[in-house]
């Protein structure tokens, strides 16, 4: 609005495709200037991270992988090095690749973290996370679902 405050701003995005049946969500931050203001102000030089997740929930038979696309974006003035994990329970098998990325300034790359049932898994929800550090830090844990279905008649 033109009477919003100096300041920096959140902004959530989210963005459906595949008929409504995926999204794709990036939180990012702005900085806005307020016209009335004689001082000009300067943003803070925190480097910042955009995390995209592609889909959140997967479907996949007993024994089969799915997988979880993941783009990192530094929107910062400096490389970082990001490290990737994984946490969930042990009826699932979990990895990602590749679980250390390297980003220069305004670079983007995107990872897969992947997710399988074991055998004797039960069937339905099982949900997972997925941690994004930077520098020892943790930047975003990230909840993943997959719905564990039956061998029969999945992709």
């Amino acid at each position: 609005p033109d009477d919003a405050e100096t300041g920096d701003y959140d902004v959530l995005v989210e963005a459906y495709f595949d008929d409504g049946d995926k999204k794709s969500t990036s939180k990012s931050s702005i900085f806005v200037e307020s016209e009335d203001e004689d001082v000009v102000s300067q943003p803070k030089s925190e480097d910042k991270t955009i995390i995209t997740v592609a889909s959140d929930s997967q479907n996949a038979a007993k024994g089969a992988e799915a997988s979880y696309p993941i783009a990192l974006t530094n929107a910062g003035k400096a490389s970082k090095a990001y490290t990737v994990s994984s946490d969930g329970p042990s009826s699932l098998g979990l990895r990602v690749s590749p679980n250390v990325l390297l980003l220069g300034p305004g670079e983007s790359k995107s990872f897969a973290v992947y997710a399988s049932s074991k055998q004797d898994a039960a069937a339905g929800e099982q949900t997972f996370t997925v941690t994004i550090s930077s520098n020892d830090k943790v930047l975003k844990q990230i909840p993943l679902s997959l719905n564990v279905q039956g061998s029969e008649g999945l992709r």
